[in-house]
């Protein structure tokens, strides 16, 4: 196999493949540029190997779409019951403070701001962990289009990407729901002050 493409820095067609850098090489970056003293293999030999890398990734069912897709819908619905658990309560909150919205006036915005600290750091969570997954969707479909593709050169020229986008779809699944946010109840604790009749009312979040 004959690849005609050349070096961006010497100029001279590649004719060997760099097994540390991932990459195709010519003569001049082995013997004399950042390539020196790298192990280095035949063209034809690189491509084999990649080959196999790509068949032993697909038979682990690396590239499934479906996997990351239900991964996705998983998360999306996290967000979807993180704000319904957000609203829930907010209208708890409300419905307690109208009893007592002379004492815990300050105490309820605090409550409120509380709330909505929380939730908007869980929700930040979950978009990190969705962005994650698109990115394993997308890799997901390079890979295949990879797998596919009969343009040994485009394979070798992406090796490093390929090899990284299999080790990152190897990595163990995280738990994608947000358990913790469920976890959470308004408590109320009413102490007695000076005059009997009035009791001071403190409102907080606390895990079930």
């Amino acid at each position: 196999m004959c690849i005609r493409d050349r070096c961006q820095e010497c100029g001279r067609i590649y004719e060997a493949f760099c097994t540390l850098c991932k990459t195709l090489v010519c003569p001049t970056c082995v013997m004399f540029g950042r390539h020196k003293a790298h192990e280095v293999t035949h063209i034809e030999d690189a491509v084999r190997d990649m080959r196999r890398v790509l068949d032993n990734a697909a038979k682990e069912g690396l590239f499934r779409v479906d996997k990351t897709e239900r991964v996705l819908l998983e998360i999306r619905q996290t967000k979807l019951d993180c704000e319904e658990k957000k609203q829930d309560l907010i209208r708890e909150t409300d419905q307690v403070f109208q009893d007592l919205i002379r004492t815990l006036k300050n105490r309820r915005v605090e409550v409120l701001n509380e709330i909505e600290e929380h939730f908007e750091t869980e929700q930040k969570r979950i978009e990190q962990n969705e962005q994650k997954w698109i990115q394993k969707q997308d890799q997901s479909v390079a890979l295949i289009n990879f797998a596919r593709s009969n343009n040994d050169s485009q394979i070798l020229k992406n090796a490093e990407y390929i090899v990284e986008c299999i080790d990152n779809l190897r990595l163990p699944l995280e738990d994608t729901k947000a358990d913790v946010i469920m976890d959470l109840s308004l408590i109320h604790i009413s102490e007695p002050t000076r005059q009997a009749e009035i009791s001071y009312a403190v409102f907080c979040l606390k895990k079930k």
